[in-house]
Order: C-alpha cells, then sequence, then structure tokens
C-alpha cells in the first residue's frame, strides 16, 4: 500500500515538474519575444547613453586644429621703406663720412604669407559647472526610473501569463 502511494506522489510530482517546466517556457518565450518589453530596453539603453554622455562632460575635451596656407600671388601691399629711409641714411652717410648705412629698396608684400603652416591644440574642461552636475544627476535617476519600469512590466507579464495558463 505504501509502495502504491509513493507511485502515485511521484507521478504527480512528475506531472507537476513537468507542468511546471512547460510554464517557464511559456514565461520566457513571452519575456523574450514581448514588443513592449524591447522598446523599454532600447529607451533604458536610450537612458544609458544618455547618462554616460552626460558623465563625459566633466572630461576635458582635447581638439587639434591646424592650416595650411599657399599664396601664389593675390594681393600685395607696397611699402615705401626705401623713400621713407633712404634720406636719412643718406644724411647719417654725409655726417659719419663713411658707409656705414646702405640704400633700401622699397618692397611689395603678400598678404597672405607664403607657406604658412599653423597648427595648435585647443583645450576646453568645465571647472564649476553646476548644470553639468544637475544633469548628471538626473541622467542617473532617468535610468534608474526606466530599470524599474522594465521591471515591473516584466512582473506583470509573468502574472498575465502565470494566470492565462
Amino acid at each position: 500500500m505504501k509502495n502504491t502511494f509513493y507511485i502515485l506522489l511521484c507521478c504527480l510530482g512528475s506531472q507537476l515538474a513537468y507542468g511546471q517546466q512547460n510554464l517557464e517556457k511559456y514565461i520566457s518565450y513571452g519575456l523574450n519575444n514581448n514588443e513592449s518589453i524591447r522598446t523599454q530596453q532600447f529607451t533604458l539603453k536610450k537612458s544609458v547613453y544618455a547618462l554616460s554622455e552626460a558623465k563625459s562632460q566633466f572630461f576635458p575635451e582635447v581638439s587639434f586644429n591646424s592650416t595650411y596656407t599657399k599664396a601664389g600671388g593675390g594681393r600685395s601691399i607696397d611699402l615705401p621703406l626705401g623713400d621713407l629711409v633712404n634720406p636719412i641714411y643718406k644724411t647719417l652717410n654725409q655726417l659719419t663720412q663713411s658707409n656705414s648705412f646702405p640704400m633700401i629698396k622699397n618692397r611689395s608684400v603678400l598678404l597672405n604669407p607664403d607657406d604658412f603652416y599653423d597648427a595648435k591644440f585647443h583645450t576646453v574642461m568645465p571647472l564649476l559647472d553646476l548644470e553639468l552636475n544637475y544633469n548628471r544627476k538626473i541622467k542617473g535617476q532617468e535610468v534608474t526610473l526606466q530599470r524599474i519600469e522594465v521591471e515591473i512590466y516584466k512582473r506583470e507579464l509573468v502574472k498575465d501569463i502565470k494566470e492565462g495558463v
């Protein structure tokens, strides 16, 4: 009599275990294929990305800028240096009775330099910006809220699946 009871109990237990496995399969299928959970998880990923972006605003930002200018003509300006300085040099040469002060020519200079290369690093770092701190806190709270919403929806879905089966 006891053996029959044990056999009946084992059969009933195996049926319950089999039913439990089917229920777990339904729950797993429901969680993996629910479109609403996918969109909420996408929103969660977007919130996590926004939080990492808010945290990155505290780091220094470095950029490298360079320019190269090759002026093959274009506008030029005439500088009458010889006309301005040569009379003075001539007078100084006469006073000193030497040729220490040479005569110079008038110059024509390009406004854009020929073969001009400019390279610079530009670094920006926020020292005191309270808006960045508040932004980071807000984004962190959004991530927490979104995680809670996903968990609540998953629990509701599991409850509905269990009630439906």
